[in-house]
């Protein structure tokens, strides 16, 4: 069973259930009012898979928490509270004019790959 992203209050319908997708979650700032609002994101392969196989996929915004939050550590609290369900949360930060729903295409690693070599320091 696949759990509600947009169920009563914007709480996710649990319930033991799971997200049927590799589900990545990030948070998008309304310019309009200024609010923090978690934004959950699918994969959306390239046309033809021309990123099939590849350690990055693209992925593209298909829910976000609609009241959003006053603060971006009440917004990160709600992701965080979602990783039980599956949800990775990928760090991502956006601005977001604040109409209608955000909508972003993004490409995040996938869940399958493995972890990112730490970057090389200073000699």
């Amino acid at each position: 069973m696949a759990a509600k992203i947009d169920g009563p209050g914007g709480e996710a319908a649990a319930g033991g259930a799971s997200f049927l997708w590799d589900i990545v979650a990030g948070l998008a700032m309304s310019d309009a009012t200024g609010r923090w609002h978690p934004v959950f994101f699918r994969p959306a392969p390239m046309p033809g898979g021309a990123d099939g196989g590849r350690e990055f996929c693209r992925y593209r915004s298909v829910a976000h928490h609609a009241e959003g939050f006053a603060t971006e550590a009440e917004a990160q609290a709600y992701v965080d509270g979602r990783a039980a369900l599956g949800a990775r949360d990928s760090g991502g930060r956006w601005a977001w004019a604040g109409d209608g729903a955000p909508l972003i295409t993004h490409f995040f690693r996938t869940a399958s790959a493995p972890p990112a070599a730490p970057a090389p320091g200073p000699p």
